[in-house]
């Protein structure tokens, strides 16, 4: 494995999405390899097979990332983004950016569910600020760690 020349990596399990909307696909992991090197981003961005749970991804992104920290996150998978969040906790800085797909996705509602619960929890304990609501109910806010780097409630 080769580390990417600027620290960005994305944890994909691969698999099939025939029916997506916008973009569909027959291999969601060879479609990704093959717009890395279409752009050029190949060598850009560390590309990690398998779940964002995997206990072997949670060690390479920690080792990755471990030292600065880690500033921009964004989650587009089976909905649990609390288990993810906390995964990657102590890795991600105060103010880090997190962007949570399927907060609002009437195509997706069991995820839906899951995502808007955990936001909507972590809202009302000051865990995270809103920044907005973006195009296909994408949730953009911040984490608001304390100052001893622990969360009040995760």
């Amino acid at each position: 494995m080769s580390l990417p020349t600027s620290p960005s990596a994305s944890i994909e399990p691969g698999g099939q999405y025939l029916n997506h909307p916008h973009l569909p696909s027959s291999n969601i992991l060879n479609d990704l390899k093959n717009n890395l090197k279409r752009f050029n981003l190949e060598n850009e961005i560390l590309l990690l097979e398998g779940t964002s749970y995997n206990e072997k991804n949670i060690k390479i992104v920690d080792e990755l990332f471990g030292s600065n920290g880690i500033d921009l996150l964004f989650i587009d998978a089976d909905g649990e983004v609390g288990r993810d969040i906390k995964n990657y906790f102590s890795i991600l800085n105060d103010q880090c950016i997190l962007i949570l797909d399927d907060y609002c996705s009437p195509g997706a509602r069991e995820k839906e569910m899951v995502v808007k619960k955990w936001v909507d929890e972590q809202k009302e304990t000051n865990q995270v600020t809103e920044l907005g609501v973006v195009l296909w109910g994408t949730w953009v806010g911040k984490l608001n760690k304390t100052k001893d780097g622990n969360p009040k409630k995760l």
